[in-house]
C-alpha cells in the first residue's frame, strides 16, 4: 500500500517529530514546508487552522495540514486565547498573573486546532 504524503505547514522540527508516529498508523508520512504560515485575525483557533491550510494550498498545490494554538484561561474568560503570542510577547507571562492578581479561579489551558486541506475537503 503507497504512503499518503501530507505537507506540515510549520518551521517547527518537533512538531514533525511528534506527529510523524500518531500517523504512522494510517500510513501517512510528513513532509514540510518552509512557507510562512499565514494566519487571520480571529478568536477561534479552528477558524486560523482552516483559513491558514487554505492559503496554503492555494501557494503549494498539495494536501496540506495547519495547526493554530492557544491559550485560554478560565478567570480572564478564555483570555488570551488565539491571541497568545502576541500577548506573551508584549506582556509576558507575568503580565498574564498580574491580570490575575485578584483572581481565585486559576485554572488555564493550551487548546490547538488542525486544519486540512486537499482542495476539496476543508477540515479542522
Amino acid at each position: 500500500m503507497s504512503k499518503d504524503r501530507l505537507v506540515l505547514v510549520t518551521q517547527n522540527q518537533h512538531k514533525l517529530k511528534e506527529l510523524t508516529p500518531l500517523f504512522k498508523k494510517y500510513n501517512v508520512e510528513f513532509g514540510t514546508t518552509s512557507i510562512e504560515k499565514h494566519e487571520i485575525r480571529s478568536e477561534s483557533i479552528e477558524m486560523i487552522a482552516r483559513e491558514a491550510a487554505k492559503i496554503a494550498f492555494e501557494t503549494l498545490q498539495t494536501p496540506v495540514v495547519v495547526d493554530d494554538t492557544g491559550f485560554f484561561v478560565k478567570a480572564l474568560n478564555g483570555f488570551p486565547s488565539s491571541y497568545a503570542g502576541i500577548v506573551l510577547k508584549f506582556i509576558g507571562y507575568e503580565g498574564i498573573l498580574r491580570l490575575m492578581t485578584d483572581k481565585v479561579e486559576r485554572a488555564s489551558v493550551f487548546k490547538t486546532a488542525v486544519g486540512y486541506f486537499d482542495g476539496q475537503h476543508l477540515e479542522s
